[in-house]
């Protein structure tokens, strides 16, 4: 299996009126080679708000507008300016895949006229399932008449099993009961059959599992997955996305899957940072994903600590703030890339590989307070390949250059090593 890469979602920094510098500053941290090198978008398909009736305590930027006014209005780019902005500058920058999702129907399918959900209910009135249906392939032609050479993927429901999508929610949301969703996703291959679907974004192992069983399989291209559950991040117990239910879907599943979805907040800190490595190796071993996404990339450092990287969103400061596990998730970009494959050796080396451009590379997580001490074997088999790389991040130091490989590792670190193979 071929990796496809690293993203983040475009909800809900994009959607915030910064000004050009700032846009451009924070385009190149996230999707220039220079930066993380990020080639996959995800773009948020919003739902809108009835000006008549808006909704009132979204969080900044949460008001994501909708491509289409109302039900008897084509769909149109220009509605949604903020987010095409950083999506055609991440373009500019070779992100070479976008994939919309959708967290709630636009307003005016919803049963009570809102974006945010209806408590322990389906919102979308079943009615409309082929109209939601129409307005999602409807999204994805536009997209694919924007963006020719950028491969597509349409992700139609987020978080669906969540029963706390409410109308006091800070955000959009939708729960869709199983008949629902695979009402939508049988009219939307039937109107669109060549899209490519990803269903259905489910936050844990055991939900997408569950989904998965009953899910119309045959028109569905992708598994999604959300994160959030890794019980070792909430420090207690979520028996909901145990390492058998992971297994046990990558087992039993056919299509590939992608981890769609994580974020974390806490502390800048350097301890806190290395959960950050210790999830994407999680999810690498036990998910074998295709690609894996951040979630929004560029958080408020107001309202959270959140993100790879932090301003106001209300605009008091231009100041950008780079959180240590923004220097955590470039050591996995700068050496698993797309077209790579990937290997482990044991929990805490994750190997790559490419045959094409003799590539062999490493990422190496010590989580220990103590040094690793790498075997001879190790050692002298990456020293029989030409080194190209080896970057070394501690709590004192981050992307420390080494010129040649090393033999020790320090206590809590990670390094990530490129190699040429020699013939």
């Amino acid at each position: 299996m071929q990796f496809k890469g690293w993203g983040t979602s475009l909800a809900w920094w994009a959607n915030i009126p910064f000004d050009d510098t700032v846009v451009d500053t924070l385009c190149d941290l996230l999707f220039s080679k220079q930066g993380l090198g990020l080639n996959i978008v995800r773009y948020n398909l919003g739902a809108g708000s009835n000006p008549n009736n808006p909704i009132p305590n979204l969080r900044s930027g949460a008001m994501v507008p909708c491509l289409q006014n109302n039900s008897f209005s084509t769909l149109d780019a220009k509605n949604d300016p903020l987010q095409i902005r950083i999506l055609n500058k991440a373009i500019a920058l070779e992100a070479n895949h976008v994939e919309l999702f959708s967290n709630s129907p636009p307003w005016w399918m919803t049963k009570n006229g809102l974006s945010t959900g209806n408590t322990f209910s389906t919102n979308l009135n079943r009615q409309k399932a082929g109209t939601f249906a129409n307005f999602l392939s409807k999204s994805y032609d536009l997209f694919h008449e924007l963006y020719p050479k950028v491969s597509l993927s349409l992700e139609p429901f987020n978080e669906p099993s969540n029963p706390f999508w409410t109308q006091s929610s800070h955000q959009e949301g939708a729960f869709f009961d199983y008949k629902t969703r695979i009402d939508v996703i049988k009219a939307l291959k039937q109107q669109n059959p060549d899209l490519h679907l990803a269903t259905a974004d489910e936050f844990s192992s055991l939900f997408a599992l569950a989904w998965y069983l009953v899910s119309p399989k045959n028109l569905v291209n992708q598994i999604n997955i959300h994160g959030y559950s890794f019980y070792k991040f909430h420090k207690y117990w979520i028996p909901d996305d145990l390492d058998i239910f992971r297994f046990a879907l990558r087992k039993i599943s056919t299509k590939p899957i992608w981890m769609s979805e994580f974020g974390m907040g806490g502390p800048n800190t350097w301890q806190n940072a290395l959960i950050l490595a210790s999830q994407i190796f999680r999810d690498l071993r036990t998910l074998r994903p295709e690609a894996w996404i951040y979630w929004q990339a560029v958080e408020n450092t107001s309202q959270n600590s959140w993100g790879l990287l932090q301003l106001p969103f209300d605009l008091t400061s231009k100041n950008i703030t780079i959180s240590l596990q923004y220097w955590i998730l470039m050591h996995f970009t700068k050496t698993l890339q797309q077209n790579d494959q990937f290997s482990f050796l044991g929990k805490s080396i994750l190997k790559v590989t490419n045959k094409l451009t003799n590539k062999i590379a490493f990422v190496i997580l010590n989580k220990n307070k103590k040094p690793l001490k790498l075997k001879k074997k190790f050692v002298s088999y990456l020293k029989a390949n030409k080194l190209v790389s080896c970057f070394i991040s501690t709590h004192s130091k981050i992307m420390d250059l080494k010129f040649d490989v090393p033999s020790h590792l320090p206590p809590q670190s990670i390094t990530s090593i490129t190699l040429v193979a020699k013939n």
